[in-house]
């Protein structure tokens, strides 16, 4: 028997039971890190777009958000649809070099002599990957362009990127060849096109996966420099070596 009583001699009421403490509110939980978009040296990249860089808009745009802002649910879903052995062999790429370093110089002089290059501010990192943008430029009017995406949303983006090289200009150029290639990455589409009138320039683009890497070369030339679709394949398709060569 409790030997609490009140005045009256009776026994008082049980002290009351101590309340449970509240779950913790999500509100307390800490701040997301931060996904400003950054170069390779960690400095924040000014969104810019510069002239010419249509079809540069329209394939970034589409991959910005799911690259650099990151795409868990869509990789947990690819990886569940996969046996353990493709899972397994599956590589997965996290590095690649700055981006005049993608293409090596040996392969520079031989396609583009004496070109200059200059990063695309679009370049940057996130917590669902990077992309790596660059454009050579030579005094002759041909040019190389290379647009890498490295994340889990890297497959849906070689749709994408294809389907931009095949219709973004389609009323400025036509497309003279366009066809699936074997021996490089997963999956390769290239794709020549040549201006309209009155512009006279000829690129031959090339679209490649492989496991969380997609890329595009491109590779500009002028319609009176004497070279040929098959020499300007290859010279796409060495430098898409020479890029694929260089994740890590």
């Amino acid at each position: 028997m409790s030997d609490d009583r009140t005045d009256s001699g009776q026994d008082g009421p049980p002290a009351p039971a101590r309340p449970l403490q509240p779950p913790a509110s999500s509100w307390s939980d800490p701040a997301p890190p931060d996904t400003t978009l950054r170069g390779p040296g960690g400095a924040a990249r000014p969104w810019l777009v510069g002239g010419g860089a249509l079809v540069v808009v329209v394939a970034v745009c589409g991959v910005l958000v799911g690259v650099l802002g990151g795409d868990d649910h869509g990789a947990a879903k690819s990886a569940a649809t996969q046996s353990p052995t493709q899972v397994a062999k599956a590589k997965t790429f996290k590095a690649a070099p700055e981006e005049c370093q993608l293409v090596k110089p040996d392969t520079l002089a031989k396609i583009l002599p004496a070109a200059r290059c200059t990063p695309s501010q679009f370049s940057g990192e996130g917590p669902g990957g990077f992309l790596r943008m660059s454009a050579w430029k030579s005094d002759s009017g041909s040019a190389l362009d290379v647009n890498l995406n490295i994340g889990s949303t890297a497959k849906s983006n070689y749709d994408m990127d294809k389907e931009t090289a095949l219709t973004a200009l389609k009323g400025m150029q036509t497309i003279t060849d366009s066809r699936a290639v074997d021996g490089i990455g997963d999956k390769a589409y290239l794709i020549h096109a040549v201006d309209k009138e009155p512009f006279s320039l000829r690129k031959t683009t090339l679209v490649v996966n492989e496991s969380n890497a997609t890329f595009t070369v491109e590779y500009t030339y002028g319609a009176d420099s004497g070279l040929s679709e098959q020499q300007a394949e290859q010279y796409a398709t060495d430098a898409a070596r020479d890029v694929l060569g260089s994740l890590t």
